[in-house]
């Protein structure tokens, strides 16, 4: 059984929240977490154990780390420093070393399932940088088809756009299969389709529109907006991605 099956298996009452995090030659992807525990529970002075997991984009596990933090306290962690690599997404959750039930003295109503809260600070060795909060939790079953709307608008700095996809779905059968779809924004022809390669489980796939999508260049130079369209089963809201030619970069949600 894999690092992440077992922690859901010993953990069912938590959820694993991802992001995108590469930790590559170029790249790093810093872990930032605060023990607000004790900001919720009161007076509770509640340690917690920080679960790290890391996965290259196809999904196999590449890093896992195990973190005590004291009530109230912070951590910012540097995968690259523990020899941790990665293209793909982490996995967190922050479980607490004490019953909830029990320290939840002011009633309050506790979730099925209890995410974790951190923020990941992306620096690259070129000198960019970004910062995003968490985002959609690892399942164990598969998702429905959903569709997600990009827009795109025309701008006079050389900006390569793209898209990140995660499939956070452990199950082996869970293959996500998206297709992009662009068009002029405001209209609904169809100028080009592609349908991805399969995305498999706890997969990740960083995509330039350019390289998938030959008309998307003269497209963007002939109108101001365009919209990509992302239609699929087991994956993850995408996140926007922005590269320019010095270096720097922006992924975000849509």
């Amino acid at each position: 059984m894999s690092i992440i099956q077992t922690l859901l298996s010993n953990e069912p009452e938590f959820e694993f929240s991802t992001q995108y995090a590469p930790v590559e030659d170029s790249i790093n992807s810093i872990i930032c977490f605060i023990n607000y525990y004790d900001q919720i529970f009161k007076e509770s002075n509640t340690d917690v154990s920080l679960h790290l997991v890391f996965f290259d984009k196809n999904g196999s596990e590449t890093g896992y780390k195990k973190l005590d933090i004291a009530a109230n306290d912070a951590v910012q962690f540097n995968p690259k420093l523990e020899g941790i690599q990665s293209d793909g997404m982490v996995a967190v959750a922050a479980i607490p070393k004490k019953n909830i039930h029990e320290i939840n003295k002011g009633g309050l109503q506790i979730r099925n399932k209890i995410g974790s809260g951190f923020y990941i600070r992306w620096e690259s060795d070129s000198g960019g940088k970004d910062l995003m909060h968490e985002w959609a939790a690892i399942q164990q079953f598969h998702l429905p088809r959903e569709v997600h709307h990009i827009g795109i608008s025309k701008t006079t700095h050389n900006i390569e756009h793209g898209v990140i996809i995660m499939n956070p779905v452990v199950d082996i059968k869970a293959i996500s299969k998206p297709t992009i779809n662009l068009r002029v924004s405001g209209k609904k022809e169809i100028i080009e389709t592609v349908l991805l390669e399969p995305i498999p489980p706890l997969s990740t796939r960083v995509i330039k529109y350019s390289d998938i999508l030959t008309k998307f260049n003269k497209t963007l130079t002939d109108e101001k907006s365009l919209i990509i369209d992302i239609t699929g089963e087991n994956m993850s809201p995408p996140l926007t991605a922005e590269w320019n030619r010095f270096g720097d970069f922006h992924f975000h949600h849509i």
